[in-house]
């Protein structure tokens, strides 16, 4: 199946192309230990809404729990800095772009797998389906707990989660 080519560019669109450059590193360490990373987060979000003015600022990425050891190992060998999170989660930064790896079993659980494929530049990503993305976000507002330390984060996600919600069928 051929991809959706997706050419809009968010409101921050230097720093999103530059953040597509370094994504290719880790993509295609994913590509060579033959896992199919989904798109979840921002960049989802900003696909599906098409919102210009929405910044992408990291790249989330879905991928099976049990990669992590393998994922760590060749992320160590190509002296990609990393860290890992208690929350099951794996956050790189090559220069100044954020991609965290994430438990698919823990963030998408029973949720539909379905994705769209897309080709942005020389890079094709499977992103997550609206469906999907919204359910995410609007189980992490529900989940945030309501304190000053997580206004601004949960105030973040509210805002993603109303634009998805308002998105009409076509």
């Amino acid at each position: 199946m051929e991809p959706e080519v997706f050419q809009l560019l968010p409101v921050n669109s230097e720093s999103f192309q530059e953040l597509l450059k370094k994504s290719a590193i880790i993509l295609n360490i994913c590509e060579n230990l033959k896992i199919i990373p989904i798109v979840y987060g921002s960049f989802a979000c900003f696909y599906h809404t098409q919102d210009e003015n929405m910044p992408v600022n990291d790249l989330d990425l879905l991928v099976p729990e049990d990669s992590f050891p393998e994922l760590i190992n060749i992320l160590k060998k190509n002296n990609i800095i990393h860290k890992e999170m208690t929350w099951t989660s794996i956050v790189c930064t090559i220069d100044n772009s954020k991609i965290e790896l994430d438990s698919i079993e823990r963030n998408l659980g029973i949720r539909s797998k379905e994705t769209i494929y897309i080709q942005v530049g020389d890079s094709g990503f499977n992103i997550i389906n609206r469906i999907s993305l919204t359910d995410i976000y609007q189980e992490a507002v529900d989940r945030m707990p309501e304190t000053q330390e997580f206004a601004k984060q949960k105030a973040l996600y509210k805002g993603k989660l109303d634009k998805l919600k308002n998105i009409t069928l076509s």
